[in-house]
């Protein structure tokens, strides 16, 4: 595709900041902000077909507009999105996969860029930093 971002020799976090950076851009050429910014691992696998799972979360996330929206259930690599219904019940989540997730744009500015300084250490550090950043 034309439009697709390669950005090679990356590290998780960096990859999510330039996805991040470019949605930035695309926020000043259309003068209007996103309410929600949505990461999706590429191996996510929704239980039902994308765009029904898709049309489910959107209308979750303006139902309850939460903060950081997860599905609920396993969603690490490999595993089912599912439970995405709307008026499905809300939970307070300590620690949450960032497999597949929306970050409201209130929220954003405090829990993003992700910090990939220690990304060659270990590249989960940068995710439990934005995880325990939700928490404060």
């Amino acid at each position: 595709r034309n439009d697709a971002l390669f950005f090679p020799s990356s590290t998780w976090a960096e990859g999510r900041n330039v996805l991040l950076a470019a949605a930035a851009l695309v926020e000043l050429d259309r003068g209007k902000r996103y309410r929600y910014y949505v990461f999706a691992d590429g191996d996510a696998l929704p239980t039902l077909p994308w765009p029904t799972t898709i049309r489910r979360w959107e209308a979750c996330l303006r139902y309850w507009e939460p903060a950081i929206g997860l599905p609920l259930g396993e969603t690490g690599p490999g595993q089912e999105l599912r439970h995405l219904r709307l008026g499905a019940a809300s939970n307070r989540v300590f620690d949450f996969d960032h497999h597949f997730m929306a970050v409201h744009g209130t929220a954003a500015p405090k829990l993003l860029p992700y910090n990939a300084s220690l990304d060659a250490t270990c590249w989960w550090v940068a995710l439990k930093f934005v995880t325990m950043m939700t928490l404060a």
